[in-house]
This record gives C-alpha cells, sequence and structure tokens, in this order.
C-alpha cells in the first residue's frame, strides 16, 4: 500500500498520522482503480463495435469474391475433359460469322 501511494520514507510520528489515513488512501485508491477499469473496458468495447461495424459493411462483397475464387481453383485442378464448356457469346439470328 506504502507503495502505490508514494509514502516509503515516513518517520515514526508521520507513520502514526498515516494509519489514521490508511482507510481513506485505500478506498481511494481502490476507486481509482475500478474507474480505471471500467474506462478501460469501455474503451475496448468501443474499439471492437468499431471494428464489427466496418467488417458487417463488406462482409457480402468478401464472401461472393471468396465463393468466387474458390469455385475457379477447383476448376482449374479439374482435367480438361470435365471442366466446364464456356458457352458461346449471344448472336441474333440475322448477325454472320
Amino acid at each position: 500500500m506504502r507503495q502505490s501511494v508514494g509514502l516509503l520514507d515516513m518517520d515514526e510520528d508521520e507513520d502514526v498520522k498515516l494509519s489514521t489515513h490508511a482507510v481513506q488512501l485505500c478506498v481511494l485508491l481502490c476507486i481509482f482503480i475500478i474507474i480505471t477499469m471500467v474506462l478501460l473496458l469501455n474503451m475496448l468495447i468501443a474499439a471492437m463495435s468499431d471494428t464489427y461495424a466496418k467488417v458487417s459493411e463488406v462482409k457480402d462483397q468478401m464472401y461472393i469474391r471468396l465463393l468466387a475464387e474458390s469455385t475457379l481453383t477447383v476448376e482449374r485442378k479439374l482435367p480438361l475433359w470435365l471442366r466446364p464448356k464456356q458457352a458461346e457469346p449471344f448472336r441474333r439470328k440475322d448477325e454472320r460469322l
């Protein structure tokens, strides 16, 4: 307790004065620690909610991109005769080749 408050170099008569205020010092220290912990927890919650908001904005785009990448990876590993055939581009009936 004395180290946390900074009262290491005290005489005998000052030690008696410290004992009368020891309860008050301990209460103040506990209040300070509790307030500090609440503030740090609040900052952690704010940081986590900000990160969640950023991720939720782009989650659908990330899902579609990862699905496309995994599909292409699987298709590239297939043998040529199993790969899906590419569709020919759409042409009008009156259009010539």
